[in-house]
């Protein structure tokens, strides 16, 4: 009788346990679903069986309530982007609004240079609508403020920190002129500029310079803009250590920038060995690939170039390429006239 009672009492424990471990799980998978937007902005390939998938770097699906537990447990997080994609923006903000329990954390933008340092710290819920004109958003060539400002919204609302993280104009053209010997030597020490990318990363870097320009530039200016390219990295990745209080720091930018083997990561790695970091691509689907192994997403070393890669539409299917090819025949005629 007695056995019985206890037995049917551990029952009902282990029975409300279980129960209980159910109902977290799903209220964490609720809580995770709204890192996507509810309706996609982007319209482009919606019916693509990648699009709101998440898989590990080496091509592995994984469930989102694992990704943000992962992200949650990371000091240092790298969220990449392409630029334009509106939704990308939003999954940021919900990345960034989820793993803000308790610990404030310093939120990197690639988009905003050091000198306006000041009217980050100046920043409110309440006055966004002047940052944009503060941070001379669009007059420097962003993307439509609208599709940003909710990262800067949540990161305020949840009290993290907002942070400058790229070079000025200038110090981009001097290191452009002049090479890294225009940064002081400190700032190529805080950057991990005293030795060079390993061979591999070196000619990725200057391939994907290369691709980015649709193969339109002179490879004599090449090194230079992996030059600049390098720096940047180096002062982002700076601006996230200088900005971690204990609690880490989160960095919005490019893929191209939070690529694991050159990029952002590559340099916080050199500079803080050991470090708990983890970084996102955020990838556009294209028609072609239909196969997480379609697209470039690891190295010549078959490295992964994140840890988690999310898919995403396409905003814009525009050929810019072809844009650019089309300007440049415009210009040519000119040119040959001033020659002569």
């Amino acid at each position: 009788m007695t056995m019985a009672r206890v037995s049917f009492s551990f029952l009902l424990r282990i029975h409300c346990f279980v129960v209980g471990l159910m109902l977290s799980s799903f209220l964490t998978v609720s809580a995770v679903a709204d890192l996507f937007p509810k309706a996609w902005q982007s319209q482009h390939f919606l019916d693509h069986p990648l699009v709101g998938q998440h898989f590990t770097g080496r091509g592995q699906k994984v469930a989102e309530a694992l990704v943000l537990e992962r992200l949650k447990n990371s000091s240092f997080l790298f969220l990449g982007e392409t630029h334009d994609n509106p939704d990308h923006h939003e999954i940021q903000a919900g990345i960034i609004g989820a793993i803000a329990a308790g610990d404030a954390r310093s939120i990197v933008f690639e988009m905003v240079p050091r000198r306006l340092q000041d009217k980050l710290d100046g920043a409110t819920s309440e006055n966004l609508n002047s940052l944009e004109t503060e941070l001379e958003w669009e007059e420097r060539g962003w993307y439509s403020w609208d599709i940003y400002r909710g990262i800067f919204d949540v990161a305020l609302e949840r009290g993290h920190r907002l942070k400058a993280g790229n070079l000025d104009r200038d110090r981009v053209r001097s290191v452009s002129k002049s090479g890294l010997t225009a940064l002081t030597e400190g700032e190529r020490k805080r950057f991990a500029l005293s030795s060079n990318l390993p061979k591999e990363a070196q000619d990725s870097l200057a391939a994907e310079l290369e691709e980015s320009h649709c193969g339109m530039i002179p490879k004599t200016a090449v090194p230079a803009m992996a030059r600049v390219q390098r720096a940047v990295d180096g002062s982002l990745a700076d601006a996230m250590i200088s900005g971690d209080d204990g609690h880490g720091a989160v960095l919005i930018a490019g893929n191209g920038h939070v690529r694991k083997d050159r990029g952002v990561p590559f340099v916080l790695k050199r500079l803080m060995p050991g470090a708990k970091s983890l970084a996102v691509g955020l990838i556009e689907v294209s028609p072609e690939a239909k196969t997480f192994a379609d697209y470039p997403l690891k190295n010549e070393q078959a490295e992964p170039l994140y840890d988690y890669v999310i898919f995403t539409p396409k905003y814009d299917i525009t050929d810019h390429c072809a844009l650019m090819r089309e300007q440049f025949k415009k210009k040519k005629p000119d040119d040959k006239e001033e020659q002569n």
